[in-house]
C-alpha cells in the first residue's frame, strides 16, 4: 500500500512512524506544520486509515518495510 504515496508522503509516514510530530517533521524538512498536517491527511485517505490514525500508520508502516 505504501507504493500508492509520493516520495514526500513515504518520508513522512516514516518519520510518523519513528514518533516525530508535525512540528518535528516541517522543521526536519522545511515545511510548515500545517503543510505537514495536510499530508498527513492525504496519507491517511490514500491508505484509507481512520481511527487512531498515528499508531495504525506506524503499523502499517512497519509490517510493510519489514517484508
Amino acid at each position: 500500500m505504501l507504493d500508492t504515496l509520493t516520495p514526500t508522503e513515504r518520508q513522512i509516514a516514516a518519520m510518523i512512524a519513528n514518533g516525530y510530530s508535525a512540528r518535528d517533521i516541517g522543521d526536519k524538512l522545511g515545511y510548515h506544520e500545517r503543510s505537514i498536517n495536510n499530508y498527513l491527511t492525504r496519507i491517511y485517505r490514500k491508505l484509507d486509515v481512520d481511527g487512531c490514525k498515528r499508531a495504525k500508520l506506524a503499523a502499517m508502516y512497519a509490517a510493510e518495510t519489514t517484508r
